[in-house]
């Protein structure tokens, strides 16, 4: 397993997608948590390898990428009822 390329703050932010809407990610106690759209529960993620981690409850994997200034700028997530990953872009920052 190799480990994440930024501290958890560069993946914090809002990013969006046309069709799935937003995905807000935080951090808190040295974890990664992700929102989806208007839900306001929150899913920790789990560091899977490099920019990779996982939502578990959902069995969703976040690959973080479009990396630079210290920030990711890009998200692909394999949502369990899509056949490929849906790309989420960044939007906001913290």
């Amino acid at each position: 397993m190799v480990d994440q390329t930024l501290p958890l703050s560069g993946y914090v932010g809002v990013y969006s997608n046309d069709l799935f809407g937003n995905i807000n990610l935080t951090t808190s106690d040295n974890t990664l948590f992700c929102q989806y759209g208007a839900d306001s529960r929150t899913y920790g993620l789990k560091h899977w390898n490099y920019d990779v981690f996982e939502e578990q409850t959902n069995n969703h994997f976040f690959n973080f990428t479009d990396i630079y200034s210290g920030t990711t700028h890009q998200v692909d997530v394999k949502l369990t009822n899509t056949p490929e990953n849906v790309t989420f872009n960044r939007t906001e920052t913290p």
